[in-house]
């Protein structure tokens, strides 16, 4: 990545808003070195990390991350139009689109309609469960699939297993199945904690599962309990045992929590991937899971060693986790070797759903 780049892009990592003058300075600088454009959302205090991150993964040195406040357009129409004819003007032979929001859907019809000249593509990181208190979601899917169907958007990528298979046979449209990119953390320093420290980083949505999870680690004895915000948890007698880490963090920082942990939990009841999985097992830490993702699919070992079937059972939680404590330390060497051979299957896939 280029220092122009790397100086651009702190810009990021702060609160204020990301300017038009900015991205186009990107823009230029990324067509330099790359025929593709990728383009996310900056992650926002709550929402887009997720999608932000596994971006990031996707893209690491030609990725523009665009302010988008809570899925808002806070761009004026003449810094959209200076953006859309600098990506124009640039001739990429692909814009690819990671996420989807009121700003993302502006740039696109900007692109066709300025007839650029290239493919545009989309990868869509939701999932059909979330529609059911989330309508807003279901609308931009539904918006997607309308593109798509309009052949404005040429390709959708879905990272949520079964969602492209679902979609191809009930819309026809073209969509492939991505798996995300877990970051390695080769170079990540992480020192572990002294004592039993089990980390349960997730927000409090009911498909998160978060109170099962929490209740579960509170079980473990002399556990100290890390979480994201800690104000829900009296009734669970968890004075003095939890330790909040706020989802402001810097991404570097939340790694280096995540990797001081002995045992991580991500046991949701929905999701469409669970980066959180792969990052703590890049860093030499267990992690619990549900099977409602498919990321053990291809290592039968980890899946019987992490994944808890009975996910809405406390109890059940908790007796895996004393499992996986007990055999933590041939877990965590196959569980870094398991990223990268996943990460391995990823980047196939990306290159077949750029390239097909």
């Amino acid at each position: 990545m280029s220092r122009i780049i790397k100086r651009l892009r702190k810009a990021v990592d702060g609160s204020e808003k990301v300017s038009a003058d900015n991205l186009v300075e990107q823009i230029t600088e990324i067509r330099k070195h790359h025929d593709v454009l990728a383009i996310t959302g900056k992650p926002e205090e709550h929402g887009w990390r997720g999608v932000y991150n596994a971006s990031r993964n996707f893209f690491p040195e030609n990725l523009l991350a665009i302010d988008h406040r809570f899925s808002k357009n806070i761009y004026s129409e003449n810094e959209l139009e200076s953006i859309c004819r600098t990506i124009a003007g640039s001739r990429f032979e692909k814009v690819i689109f990671s996420g989807y929001s009121d700003c993302i859907r502006v740039l696109i019809q900007k692109l066709h309609q300025l007839k650029a000249g290239v493919d545009l593509l989309l990868i869509y990181h939701g999932s059909l469960s979330q529609h059911a208190d989330n309508h807003a979601d279901a609308a931009y899917l539904k918006e997607v699939l309308g593109l798509a169907q309009q052949k404005i958007i040429h390709r959708i990528g879905f990272v949520k297993k079964g969602l492209s298979e679902t979609l191809n046979k009930i819309t026809g449209i073209d969509s492939h199945f991505l798996i995300n990119i877990g970051n390695e953390n080769d170079g990540v320093k992480t020192q572990a904690l002294s004592g039993l420290h089990v980390g349960v980083f997730t927000h409090n949505s009911f498909r998160k599962n978060l109170h099962n999870q929490v209740a579960a680690a509170l079980m473990l004895e002399q556990a100290t309990v890390h979480v994201h915000d800690d104000h829900d948890f009296e009734y669970l007698n968890s004075a003095g045992r939890l330790r909040a880490h706020p989802f402001t963090e810097s991404y570097d920082d939340f790694l280096k929590v995540l990797g001081s942990m002995s045992l991580n939990f991500y046991v949701t009841f929905s999701e469409c991937y669970g980066l959180v999985i792969a990052e703590s097992l890049s860093l030499g830490v267990p992690c619990l899971a549900s099977n409602s993702s498919g990321f053990f699919d291809y290592d039968e070992f980890l899946a019987r060693s992490l994944v808890v079937e009975e996910y809405d059972n406390s109890e059940a939680i908790f007796r895996k986790a004393q499992e996986a404590l007990a055999n933590r330390k041939a877990i965590a060497a196959r569980g870094k070797e398991y990223v990268k051979k996943l990460n391995a299957m990823a980047r196939g896939k990306l290159h077949d759903f750029l390239n097909s």
